[in-house]
């Protein structure tokens, strides 16, 4: 029953709007945030946290990634970095503003009718659909029109051919100069103004495609672009007899960084946003994910997934070892300081490929590998969760490279929140190595008592980890620390 409805159907326009969005929103917040998710995604219960889902942003296909809780009111996917309450769930899904995702959500909870919220809004603002998510998710098939991804090799052809339309804007390189990146490697990491796709760049783009003899068709499976069924060109592509189509992109303003896997192939786009409201990640993929929903009129749009950066440094000094981290600067900083490759996951539960990723590396260094160092964050200490996953993936590891050392990177967060601000500041040397599994079983230890506490991880407020980390597993740092 529609709660406004049920009150006499009051005419929109004539209660006012500014009450009437006012009322909605009240009722919208009242919402359990699982209530909300699973409309559009696939959610069930978990004992630890409120609910698990399947996260749509990044074509998750197995549950543990994406965490929600009804308590805080928020979700986060620990694999891409996807973060927010209900109403940003829908925003970032339905790529709309905060008014039409608090009017979807109230049309499809039931709250207020459709007519209602087109009464509000001055006009049709739900000619979209549910994105059907679960067939592809239970089923590793496709997400109702969503395409498959491209192999390593057409997506380093299809991104190559954008890139060499693109430009830095002088902000974007004071930005990145203000990092400490030098002009050098601006060039050579590829950074960019993301490019608006104006008919003028969308023509350069397509006659690099005559040029290089290369069917536009190659942005099909790509991350980023989709086409519409109107867009049809005349030509077949030769080889396999299939409609050639003119393809657009999806919008963004920021940075544009190409990430890179273990063979230097672009694989995928990050983009660091100009601009964040409330609690919206600074981080982003270049992903058209979006088209292909149902009542969506645009074809072939592909979700980007969340691919490894592999950074290089200028000389591999150590070839037998890999540090991990998470994200690409803090990559790229610690590939020049050490001189050794550095991985770089896009959210600490991203490391399902990561045994594929350090194969590749072994056998391009043509030696084993020996020694790996996890180098999260400082404050990983406080946070059960991020150090569950750093914990699983090293068990992951250990299942393809069962004789490799593996270590932890730690310091004190006041010398830097992360391993780049470390480095920046100039405190490289209070840098420990610690062995891994040495310090799980203090970090175990504190875990078990608090949750003699408290029933379940998401529960214990990061006060008391701190407080119990400091006490119990700080004093043996030094003890754990090797070489």
């Amino acid at each position: 029953m529609y709660l406004f409805l049920a009150e006499g159907g009051k005419n929109v326009k004539k209660e006012g709007n500014r009450e009437f969005f006012s009322r909605v929103l009240e009722e919208v917040k009242k919402l359990p945030v699982s209530r909300i998710l699973e409309k559009y995604t696939k959610v069930k219960p978990n004992r630890f946290t409120d609910a698990d889902g399947l996260c749509p942003f990044h074509g998750d296909r197995e549950f543990g990634n994406f965490k929600i809780s009804d308590r805080k009111g928020i979700y986060k996917c620990f694999s891409c970095g996807a973060y927010g309450d209900g109403i940003q769930f829908v925003e970032d899904l339905f790529q709309i503003g905060f008014q039409p995702a608090v009017l979807k959500i109230a049309v499809d909870q039931g709250i207020i009718s459709e007519k209602q919220a087109e009464e509000y809004i001055g006009g049709k603002i739900f000619d979209m659909d549910v994105r059907s998510v679960f067939p592809s998710q239970n089923e590793g098939g496709k997400i109702d029109g969503i395409t498959e991804i491209a192999g390593p090799y057409t997506l380093d052809v299809g991104y190559r051919l954008f890139l060499e339309g693109v430009t830095l804007s002088p902000e974007h390189r004071r930005y990145l100069r203000n990092r400490g990146i030098s002009n050098e490697e601006i060039v050579k990491s590829g950074f960019f103004t993301f490019p608006e796709p104006t008919r003028e760049f969308l023509d350069g783009l397509h006659e690099r495609c005559r040029k290089y003899g290369i069917t536009p068709n190659v942005f099909k499976r790509i991350p980023g672009f989709y086409t519409h069924p109107e867009w049809a060109l005349d030509t077949i592509h030769s080889a396999t007899g299939d409609r050639e189509y003119r393809y657009t992109f999806a919008r963004y303003q920021g940075i544009g960084i190409p990430i890179r896997n273990p063979m230097g192939y672009i694989v995928g786009i990050q983009i660091r946003k100009d601009t964040v409201t409330g609690k919206r990640k600074r981080y982003t993929w270049f992903s058209s994910s979006f088209a292909g929903d149902a009542e969506n009129p645009f074809i072939f749009g592909t979700a980007a997934g969340t691919p490894i950066h592999v950074a290089f440094p200028g000389k591999n000094l150590y070839p037998n070892v890999v540090f991990i981290t998470e994200g690409f600067f803090k990559a790229e900083a610690v590939a020049k300081t050490f001189g050794v490759v550095c991985l770089s996951v896009s959210g600490v539960g991203n490391y399902k490929n990561i045994n594929e990723e350090l194969k590749v590396l072994q056998f391009k260094a043509g030696t084993p590998l020996e020694h790996i160092y996890v180098a999260y964050d400082a404050d990983m200490a406080e946070n059960p969760q991020v150090f569950h996953h750093a914990k699983n993936m090293a068990a992951l590891i250990r299942e393809e490279f069962p004789d490799v050392k593996i270590h932890l990177a730690v310091w004190d967060a006041k010398d830097g929140k992360g391993i780049d601000d470390l480095i920046q500041n100039g405190m490289v040397h209070t840098l420990r190595r610690v062995e891994f599994d040495r310090f799980t079983e203090l970090y175990d230890r504190i875990l078990e008592r608090l949750l003699e506490k408290y029933s379940y991880i998401q529960k214990i407020p990061k006060e008391e980890v701190r407080e119990h980390y400091f006490r119990y597993v700080f004093p043996h740092l030094s003890e754990l620390t090797a070489g």
